[in-house]
């Protein structure tokens, strides 16, 4: 009789096993192929950002209709972020930084067209050659940037020029509109909007970089954990 209890409860720890052993080389396969992924696009979107003729961004419209810069995250782990240069164990140290979480890299152009300007003084009308005198200071002014120029006798000169601008970002999880979408997977997003209308988004590249997992965290240590209350289990329903 106890032999065949000690069978009955080999048998059913074999069998856990070799379920956890197989669980764990599907899920360790499926994690490598999507790691590898994000690596990849990761790679593809870094290089995007240092081209002149590709973008990360794009433009889609908002709930109430207004145009919303938006990107995707970039998603790697500290030691593929250490990989491809995203950042350097030099940079963490000079830094003081023991680990790091997010990095976020903006291009913005600036652009503004047939704006007037005003005289620092009132032109006056010179008597002596009968014509108009006009300052040599003028002053450009919006709530968005100040411009000075002063004309000298042989160049004109850049005074100060001063821009206000105040981005925000935020990431964030994103499902698509329509019903069609209502079983899609949330994927992680980063928007780009900057009250300056003046100043326009060329590009964002917005990197999250996961922690390191500690040993427990491990898949290792779970299928470990997983074959151990496997083992209990088996024991304690063959009594």
């Amino acid at each position: 009789m106890i032999s065949k209890i000690i069978t009955r409860i080999t048998r059913t720890v074999i069998v856990l096993i070799i379920l956890a052993l197989i669980g764990g080389w599907i899920y360790t396969t499926h994690k490598l192929k999507k790691e590898l992924q994000q690596t990849q696009e990761a790679h593809q979107g870094i290089m995007a950002f240092y081209s002149d003729s590709i973008s990360n961004l794009y433009i889609m419209a908002t709930r109430y209709g207004d145009s919303l810069h938006q990107a995707r995250q970039i998603i790697l782990t500290q030691e593929s972020a250490l990989e491809l240069g995203v950042i350097s164990k030099e940079e963490m140290k000079e830094k003081y930084l023991k680990s790091v979480q997010t990095i976020t890299r903006l291009k913005e152009q600036i652009t503004v067209l047939n704006r007037p300007g005003e005289y620092i003084e009132t032109p006056q009308v010179n008597d002596s050659c009968d014509c108009l005198q006009l300052p040599f200071s003028m002053d450009f002014t919006d709530p968005w940037f100040y411009l000075k120029v002063t004309a000298g006798v042989h160049l004109p000169s850049l005074d100060s020029l001063n821009m206000y601008s105040s981005p925000v970002i935020t990431a964030g999880m994103q499902k698509d509109p329509g019903l069609k979408n209502i079983f899609q997977r949330p994927y992680p997003v980063v928007n780009y909007d900057n009250p300056n209308h003046y100043i326009t988004p060329v590009d964002i590249q917005y990197i999250r970089i996961d922690p390191d997992q500690k040993w427990y965290q491990t898949d290792g240590a779970k299928m470990g954990a997983a074959g151990f209350f496997g083992f209990l289990f088996g024991v304690f329903a063959n009594k």
